[in-house]
This record gives structure tokens, sequence and C-alpha cells, in this order.
């Protein structure tokens, strides 16, 4: 889980801009990680916060399986958090975020 949650991280300070000053000879990614105390899947680990999990048996998207969300608050993704949807007891690949359909993650 702490590589897709670092992963996730990575993604995020790729994409977004979070307006923090890179320093000399630093990307704005690296700067980004710097700013979010982010250097490795253990760091990613301990800056997510595990909120809620919910189970879901897929029959809304008309898919077979037992889907477990699991919602993290992460400090690089504050407005739409991070979610891995187990299906059948196992990770995914995929990371998205809070409120992705089921079947974004099949």
């Amino acid at each position: 889980m702490k590589r897709l949650l670092y992963r996730h991280c990575l993604a995020c300070c790729e994409d977004i801009s979070y307006g923090v000053e890179p320093e000399p000879g630093e990307t704005e990614a690296q700067a980004n990680l710097r700013e979010f105390g982010v250097a490795s899947e253990d760091d990613a680990l301990a800056n997510a916060t595990f909120k809620y999990a919910s189970i879901d048996d897929g029959s809304d998207a008309f898919l077979e399986g037992r889907f477990v969300r699991l919602i993290f608050d992460v400090p690089w993704e504050g407005e739409h958090g991070c979610q891995f949807v187990l299906r059948d007891g196992k990770l995914p690949e995929h990371v998205g975020a809070s409120g992705d359909p089921v079947e974004a993650f099949v």
C-alpha cells in the first residue's frame, strides 16, 4: 500500500502546481515533495491518514466480486484525497481520487 501511496504522491507532485518555490537545482516536483516531507514510500505512508473503508458488492456497476474502498486523507491531494479499491482482497495497481467509481479500478 505504501508503494501505491508514494506513486500517487509522485503523480500529484508532477501534475499539480502547489506554489512551492524550488531551491536552486530543484524541479518543481522535487520542491513539492520536499514541502510534503515525502522522499520515500515510508514517508508517503507516514503522511497519509486512513479515513474510512466501505464494502461494495459491485452490483451497481454490474461487476462481479467484492470491492473494498480504502479512503485516505493525504496532504498532496487535499481536495480529493486518495482511494484504493481492493477486488476480492487483492490490492490493485491503480490509485484514484476519493469518489472515483469502482469500475475505474477494474
